[in-house]
């Protein structure tokens, strides 16, 4: 079954590809040398016939003049109405024909009816000289025809653009997995090596830092600030994390949008003053200077220290005085740690001294190890080891 859905397909995108690509228009011709040619090629004698010919094509209410010099053999009259193509096609050089990938005029001669108007009674027939022009590979000014199934999958991608996009996907890659920036330069160069062949490998620079932090940062904080301008409530979400001896503070955007709930931090700043007024000074002024309204803040999401939640002076008192219907979020890990750790010392053994036996117990023995990975197994869990013990 998959096997002929294959083929089914495989034949209609050969059908759809020969269809675009000998896209056929009827051009009608005049050979003006000869008299008796210029009503098609009426009476005309079996033989050669040349001359210098003039193509009238018309589309889209333009009529653009094209010039061309032909030899063609005409066969033997027939009894019947056919078509016969006159190889090889012709290549116009008309001022007004603009030629792409050296594109040519197919020369018909049809047994029928007389295409030119006036000359003979419309049942007269006779051989009849048109044009086709064949794979379309040319354009006339004015014409906006369908496009060819080349047009259609062929990139106009400039090269320093797609060197440009692969360098940001890259980098975009290595830092959503959370890869170093010396791991993503070391990256680079091994695919220089490994694809020396290739024209865009050769020219991706190893800038991750620069990329990163000079082109992906500020795009996607503008897109994020926009949606942000665009929604009708927002929160914020904030905590202050030490890196070596600084401070830095994330503060971290969450709203609704036509996709689900998003997050996105808007602003990394370094914070050394870890005081309420320091915060909240800082927060309203990231808020401010990305255009966003306040008013559209709903809610104020920290760990639970007085510094943040406290009733009387803490950075959601103070803009809970600017937004009144404010709403509090809470760290549940942290009460949750808080909780356990309170609450320890009421319990009536040592978990701690447990933990340690347990861990004992099988850490010893390889073969205990074993049989505790099938009981992870067996219950479809996965099994994590305990680190610093």
């Amino acid at each position: 079954m998959m096997r002929t859905v294959i083929n089914i397909i495989l034949i209609f995108v050969f059908c759809v590809s020969v269809t675009f690509a000998r896209r056929i228009h009827k051009i009608n011709l005049r050979a003006t040398n000869d008299p008796s040619c210029t009503a098609g090629l009426t009476q005309a004698p079996t033989g050669t016939v040349s001359g210098y010919g003039i193509v009238s094509f018309s589309v889209e209410n333009t009529n653009q003049i094209v010039y061309m010099e032909t030899a063609m053999i005409v066969p033997p009259k027939q009894a019947h109405q056919g078509t016969l193509f006159l190889w090889p096609g012709l290549q116009p050089n008309g001022a007004n024909f603009d030629p792409i990938n050296n594109g040519v005029l197919q020369p018909v001669l049809t047994w029928g009816t007389s295409c030119a108007p006036g000359t003979q009674p419309a049942a007269y027939s006779t051989w009849w000289i048109s044009a086709q022009y064949v794979n379309t590979y040319g354009k006339f000014p004015g014409y906006t025809g369908s496009k060819t199934i080349d047009s259609i999958f062929h990139s106009t991608i400039s090269e320093l653009n797609r060197i440009s996009a692969t360098e940001a996907v890259l980098m975009f890659h290595g830092v959503k997995h959370s890869h170093s920036y010396l791991s993503q330069s070391c990256t680079t160069k091994l695919t220089k090596k490994c694809f020396s062949d290739s024209i865009l490998p050769k020219n991706i620079i190893s800038l991750a830092h620069e990329i990163a932090c000079n082109v992906l940062a500020p795009a996607f904080t503008k897109y994020l600030v926009k949606e942000l301008q665009s929604v009708a409530y927002f929160s914020i979400c904030y905590d202050i994390s030490n890196k070596r001896n600084e401070k830095m503070l994330p503060i971290v955007a969450q709203y609704f949008s036509d996709f689900g709930v998003k997050q996105g931090i808007i602003e990394f700043i370094e914070q050394q003053d870890e005081s309420a007024d320091g915060l909240f000074a800082n927060i309203k002024y990231v808020l401010e200077s990305h255009e966003l309204e306040l008013e559209k803040l709903c809610s104020l999401g920290s760990d639970n220290t007085n510094v943040n939640v406290g009733n009387k002076h803490s950075v959601f008192s103070l803009f809970n005085e600017l937004i009144p219907l404010l709403v509090q979020g809470n760290c549940y890990c942290n009460i949750l740690h808080n909780s356990v750790k309170h609450e320890h010392d009421h319990l009536l053994f040592d978990i701690e001294a447990a933990i340690l036996k347990i861990y004992s117990h099988f850490c010893r023995s390889s073969v205990r190890s074993l049989e505790l990975t099938k009981y992870f197994d067996f219950i479809d869990q996965e099994q994590k080891v305990i680190k610093y013990m």
